[in-house]
């Protein structure tokens, strides 16, 4: 049977076990160039080809690592009842309305990342004393954050978390992204985004990888260059290379290793949460910030 790993936030970084869901639904399938696969996806050229004559790549991707912006945040959030979450990954993610939110991982209000009892989603709202996010070395650069932003985030295969911003006010502490509704297809390239706390100066880092297998309907796994410590990236931004998001971080299987760094790890589609994120309107419009952190990003 397979098992979920979580790979989550807090200096004291846990790794649960979580079973994964109906292990008989955990097949590959492959698309191969220019056909479908047998889930019905097409092939990576085709797919790429497509996603690349509907948008424009954003400007920054033309950029080496170490200038792009800063779009990878942490989190600190306060509980009633429950014991405070510390670190992990989050992003803020702007519609075509230009509403913002912010995006993190589902488990992460779990004890995968430190808080205890588990929440659920729908318990969230009257649990929460405060939530902020900043640029992991950047704590004053925080923004607060509400409640839940959307609905039907509870259900068992979804890792997605998506909360409002509260102040209208605030200066924006990252580049607000743009979500992509079409799933990544096999041998695609991608860029994750993360600060791994074994470089505990990082604000972020960005490392390429290839999509290499499909699981189940909305999940899959890819390889990652250079090899990374991957605690603390659960909730990460998943780039395509025009740089809109395309998923986000989380682990379910076994990955390949190499001592302690990570050789691969997986995201799911933004399909489940594509609709209700760009649906949203009439919420928070934070004004961007117009200062560039100083980050570590690397050059590859």
């Amino acid at each position: 049977m397979n098992q979920r790993i979580n790979v989550t936030g807090g200096r004291s970084f846990r790794v649960s076990l979580l079973l994964c869901l109906a292990s008989s639904a955990c097949t590959r399938a492959e698309g191969k160039p220019g056909k479908a696969s047998a889930n019905g996806t097409v092939g990576v050229q085709q797919a790429t080809r497509v996603v690349a004559n509907a948008v424009k790549p954003q400007p920054w991707l033309i950029e080496p690592f170490k200038k792009w912006p800063q779009m990878v945040l942490t989190n600190h959030g306060e509980f009633r009842g429950h014991s405070t979450l510390t670190g992990g990954s989050s992003f803020l993610v702007m519609n075509e309305e230009g509403v913002v939110v912010a995006i993190t991982a589902r488990h992460l209000i779990g004890s995968a990342g430190g808080v205890e009892p588990p929440l659920s989603v729908r318990e969230l709202d009257a649990a929460m004393v405060s939530w902020k996010v900043f640029p992991r070395t950047f704590p004053k650069k925080s923004i607060d954050l509400g409640g839940v932003a959307v609905d039907n985030l509870d259900a068992k295969d979804r890792d997605w978390l998506v909360l409002k911003v509260k102040s209208s006010a605030a200066k924006l502490p990252s580049k607000p992204l743009r979500l992509r509704r079409e799933p990544v297809v096999v041998g695609e390239s991608i860029y994750l985004l993360g600060s791994p706390y074994s470089e505990p100066k990082a604000t972020q880092n960005v490392y390429k990888g290839k999509v290499t297998a499909r699981f189940r309907r909305d999940y899959w796994r890819f390889d990652i260059d250079p090899p990374v410590e991957i605690p603390g990236f659960s909730g990460a931004p998943i780039l395509d290379a025009n740089g809109y998001v395309v998923g986000l971080m989380t682990v379910w299987f076994e990955p390949k290793m190499s001592g302690k760094k990570w050789l691969e790890a997986g995201g799911e589609d933004v399909g489940p949460i594509f609709e209700a994120v760009e649906g949203l309107r009439g919420a928070v419009r934070p004004r961007p910030s117009t200062n560039q952190l100083p980050t570590r990003s690397r050059d590859m």
